[in-house]
């Protein structure tokens, strides 16, 4: 052919034989895109920045600090979880079924249940860990949770809980991890903070360690956690996740920029705009139902349990400029106790910025005004009050805001920032305050009473503001025992009136989790938390590694 060809019509050939190949290849490949998707693949590791460290991986005691309720997410297993909606569905229990007085649940276990290091997950386990939660010398944060009920073994799958009254959201409760009794059991509970199995954990979750490495000084710098093949359910795509532990939110944000992490587990707001920015990562912001307010201490600051007084001090701040100060519009303000839509009633009462009332409050009071100072007096006795709160950017913005404010009525007001590290043990355990600036999790089904009812008022309860109030404790009583959803939201709207009208605390806002992480990394797809560490419920999806396969 070519032989009989000019070589004019030689060069037409060539290029309309270029263009058909062209042309069949792009055809190709716009038909391979139509026809195919990207699916996800197993294989590739996340590394995520956590700023802490751990000391107890176990159910039992993870509540006390954060890093711990991350990992022991991880790691163990409940009979209910959270699904990518936020729903409650079964996990180690195939189902479940309650008494019409809701007053007796039982679960049936999976078939073929086992531990990490290949024991099988038995009836005995559930048994087990709930006998411990309730156990006094254990001191387990969940104790109050499971107060009153009793476990009963039915048979090797089956196993039943009893409680004395309705409690709606005991379900939710039940999300608790299962601890392996044959590795606990042994272990007196004076002696299980020193148990090795609290760094090294087995559990029956998606990931099962692997590893750690501590520095010089035997700090623990990182651990993995490796796909545990002998999960039940969806087995994860990842091969691993690693966590790295930090001391301050400085250093994790500078690994999460320079790529030596692809996620840090929460990114303080004074951290967004700079993190923005880096085009290799999003940045989730995630509604989540925690609020940020102002506990009052009337046994450490006598002046507090004048009701007049606790009003002026909320009359006098603008929540709206804190707000917008502190947290850059990342959330919304708030006028009690209940948040994330559930407030369950939009005209309940706050307290509007208004400087005359507060001052007309403090008069009526007996507090005056000094006309030297201008600070306020009760014969020698001066209004002073501390506020105590964690050292990070938004609170020492709140702090100076309200300082700002309160002095301004006449109120002597110091600022009290200590370090996140020691804010439990050296605060809010021995109720070492005035007034703390404080970020509270209501949790799973909002049930209030483990923050406000009397019997929660010393530590581990977490009733900041010391409320022994009768009303208060009957409400949220009531709340646990009233069956009917529509009654108890008349409840829910009794409860926040008694709290705001008492003036038990001063409300501010409820911000917006932001959680970063690399761009790489897919398949969170999670809008809402119940706690931080339900950033995971959706691990089994994630993934960095994907191939293409026909529709």
């Amino acid at each position: 052919m070519p032989r009989m060809l000019a070589t004019r019509e030689k060069r037409l050939f060539t290029v309309a034989a270029i263009a058909l190949v062209l042309s069949t290849l792009v055809l190709g490949y716009r038909f391979w895109l139509h026809r195919t998707t990207i699916t996800p693949a197993r294989g590739g590791e996340y590394t995520e920045a956590l700023v802490g460290a751990p000391h107890f991986i176990n159910p039992l005691s993870a509540p006390s600090n954060d890093v711990d309720c991350d990992i022991t997410a991880l790691v163990f297993s409940g009979l209910m979880k959270s699904d990518r909606d936020g729903n409650l569905v079964t996990d180690l229990a195939s189902s479940y079924s309650m008494t019409d007085d809701q007053k007796q649940y039982t679960f049936v276990l999976r078939d073929n249940l086992t531990w990490h290091d290949g024991e099988p997950l038995t009836v005995d386990d559930i048994v087990y860990t709930i006998k411990t939660i309730q156990d006094p010398t254990y001191r387990s944060p969940l104790r109050v949770s499971f107060a009153g009920v009793d476990v009963k073994r039915i048979d090797t799958t089956t196993v039943t809980f009893t409680l004395k009254n309705p409690l709606p959201s005991f379900l939710s409760v039940l999300t608790v991890g299962i601890m392996p009794q044959h590795i606990w059991y042994s272990i007196p509970a004076a002696n299980a903070h020193l148990a090795e199995a609290n760094i090294k954990p087995v559990g029956s979750g998606p990931f099962q360690f692997k590893s750690l490495a501590k520095d010089a000084n035997g700090a623990i710098r990182n651990m993995t956690f490796a796909r545990n093949e002998q999960y039940y359910d969806q087995k994860p795509y990842l091969n691993q996740i690693t966590f790295k532990f930090y001391s301050d939110f400085d250093s994790g944000v500078e690994a999460l920029k320079n790529k030596n992490v692809d996620g840090l587990g929460y990114l303080p707001l004074e951290y967004a705009m700079d993190v923005a920015t880096t085009n290799t990562l999003t940045v989730h912001e995630l509604q989540q139902p925690l609020y940020t307010a102002m506990f009052f201490n009337p046994q450490k600051n006598a002046t507090l349990k004048d009701r007049t007084v606790r009003a002026a001090l909320a009359l006098g701040l603008d929540r709206t400029k804190i707000a917008a100060t502190a947290i850059n519009g990342k959330g919304t303000v708030i006028n009690g106790p209940l948040v994330n839509g559930q407030a369950l009633d939009a005209n309940a009462a706050g307290y509007t910025y208004d400087v005359d009332a507060a001052n007309k409050k403090l008069d009526d009071a007996g507090w005056k005004r000094n006309a030297t100072t201008t600070m306020r007096f009760k014969d020698t006795t001066p209004l002073a009050i501390k506020v105590t709160a964690v050292d990070q950017q938004d609170n020492a913005k709140t702090l100076t805001l309200i300082k700002e404010q309160w002095q301004a009525l006449g109120i002597a007001t110091t600022l009290d920032l200590v370090p996140r590290s020691s804010v439990r043990k050296d605060v809010i355990d021995p109720r070492n305050y005035d007034l703390l600036l404080f970020g509270q999790i209501i949790g799973y089904g909002q049930d209030p009473f483990a923050l406000w009812h009397s019997s929660q008022t010393q530590s581990p309860g977490n009733n900041l503001s010391l409320v022994t109030n009768k009303d208060v404790d009957t409400l949220l009583e009531k709340i646990r025992s009233t069956k009917d959803a529509g009654e108890r939201q008349k409840l829910y709207v009794q409860f926040q009136q008694k709290i705001t009208d008492e003036v038990f605390a001063i409300f501010l806002y409820n911000p917006l989790y932001l959680y970063p992480q690399s761009r790489t990394l897919k398949g969170f797809g999670i809008t809402a938390l119940a706690q931080p560490s339900d950033r995971f419920r959706t691990i089994a999806s994630w993934y960095t590694k994907s191939h293409r396969s026909f529709k």
